[in-house]
């Protein structure tokens, strides 16, 4: 949990414990789409957790702006594992994704794969080598992807913000490199999950960078239309579903209830609302508490709806296939070549093998691994994936053959790139893989996604 603490996260709940929970969840979703606070997202994040925690009840007042400003910029928050979270921006303000019924706006940033991870997820679904096994299951897909893109562009609309939106990031704190022992003893962290290193990185960089720069709070005209884009009644909502085609049970899969979040749930990597980021006061209002979350969390459902109906096993195939497709494309882009093909299985994931001739004396050897949906959960936003050491020693023996078996023959090239792709089916995913080493050609590992 990157140093997050139960104490930690009760001191947060106290600070704030005493408004409006899906008012503090509205004014946090409404600070998201402020192109200044892109790089304090993750503090915004926890900010919105923080507020689900907290057990409704009426009468509760509204957090003035001075005090929201002092919690989201001073102690405890300031200073919390998601404060020292905190990234620079890697994405557009905002996306539009084209869907049956026209584009729409939505806003990455939960994860950076989300919008990557949906397009080929919707080829796997409505652009189908063959015919479904369960045509159910494509309408009820159709009808919650209609959904949340309408609602992400509601919420666009609303707040006046369009893919034109420039991101307004900054570069803070001194470059900082360990001491060389230091470097080697988290370098000798190879081989234990990525969250064991970063957190021993975050320790030892807390104390050397600067601190997280202010969340900010617009003006009370432009900050009341943000938190009002967020904010819907029940019978809006009701509307966007009509618009959709999609019944009210297509909110199951996307709605948390106030407070009905557990503190000791709630974590930086995997925040509930980043999988239902919708909140709901179980009366008349809903507050899009996580609308960066909104494509993770459709990703999310695609998959939970295709594990209800049976299909998973056919919908993770089918998604391979087109990634591989976009990969091969972007190859070819580069004037290489397929020469050979091949299917694995290894240890949870699912093995698609090629070798590309480049120029006329090199090669590129691709192994793309993804998820096959034996153990997904769809209740996590992270972890989903466990492919870990068994996958690893899978790769680090077949990258080893082959060398032995590209390298050793008559034609054989003067140089070989190891190319390995991990791309897990769903936003979030992530598998601990150990150092693939002992190898005399070059390695590059990286996700499929561009």
């Amino acid at each position: 949990m990157l140093g997050a603490k139960h104490s930690d996260l009760a001191q947060l709940r106290d600070a704030v414990a005493v408004f409006d929970p899906l008012d503090l969840a509205a004014k946090a979703a409404a600070l998201q789409l402020v192109p200044e606070n892109v790089d304090r997202l993750v503090r915004l994040y926890g900010a919105v957790g923080v507020a689900a925690t907290i057990t409704p009840s009426a009468g509760r007042p509204h957090i003035s702006v001075t005090k929201w400003r002092r919690f989201l910029n001073e102690p405890p928050l300031s200073d919390s594992a998601f404060a020292s979270g905190e990234d620079p921006f890697n994405n557009p303000f905002a996306e539009v994704l084209t869907f049956h019924g026209g584009s729409y706006t939505v806003f990455p940033g939960v994860d950076d794969a989300a919008c990557f991870v949906f397009h080929h997820l919707a080829k796997a679904v409505f652009k189908p080598m063959a015919p479904l096994s369960k045509p159910a299951f494509a309408e009820e897909a159709r009808a919650i992807c209609a959904f949340v893109l309408i609602l992400s562009d509601e919420v666009a609309r609303r707040a006046g913000l369009d893919r034109q939106v420039e991101t307004i990031t900054d570069v803070r704190g001194p470059v900082y490199t360990p001491a060389p022992e230091r470097m080697q003893s988290i370098i000798e962290f190879a081989g234990v999950p990525p969250e064991e290193v970063m957190s021993a990185v975050r320790r030892d960089l807390r104390d050397a960078v600067a601190p997280p720069g202010p969340v900010t709070v617009p003006a009370s005209g432009q900050y009341n239309v943000l938190r009002d884009a967020v904010s819907f009644t029940q019978p809006e909502i009701r509307s966007l579903l009509a618009r959709a085609g999609a019944p009210s049970k297509a909110l199951d899969a996307l709605v948390l209830r106030k407070g009905t979040i557990d503190l000791d749930a709630l974590d930086v990597d995997d925040n509930p609302l980043f999988t239902k980021p919708i909140l709901y006061d179980g009366e008349d209002r809903y507050v899009v508490a996580m609308p960066r979350a909104l494509v993770l969390a459709l990703c999310n459902g695609l998959v939970r709806l295709a594990q209800e109906h049976g299909v998973e096993e056919d919908i993770a195939s089918r998604y391979q296939w087109s990634v591989y497709s976009n990969v091969e494309q972007s190859l070819n882009f580069m004037g290489a070549d397929r020469l050979k093909f091949a299917e694995h299985k290894a240890d949870k994931a699912s093995i698609f093998e090629g070798l590309f001739s480049l120029d006329s004396d090199k090669m590129i050897h691709v192994l793309l691994a993804t998820d096959n949906l034996h153990v997904y959960d769809s209740e996590k936003a992270t972890s989903r994936w466990p492919g870990g050491q068994g996958l690893s020693d899978w790769l680090q023996a077949r990258l080893k053959e082959a060398e032995a078996d590209f390298l050793e023959r008559p034609d054989a090239p003067n140089d070989l790139l190891h190319l390995v792709l991990i791309q897990g089916i769903a936003p979030g995913v992530t598998t601990a893989l150990s150092g693939l080493n002992g190898l005399l050609c070059h390695l590059l590992m990286m996700s499929a996604r561009p």
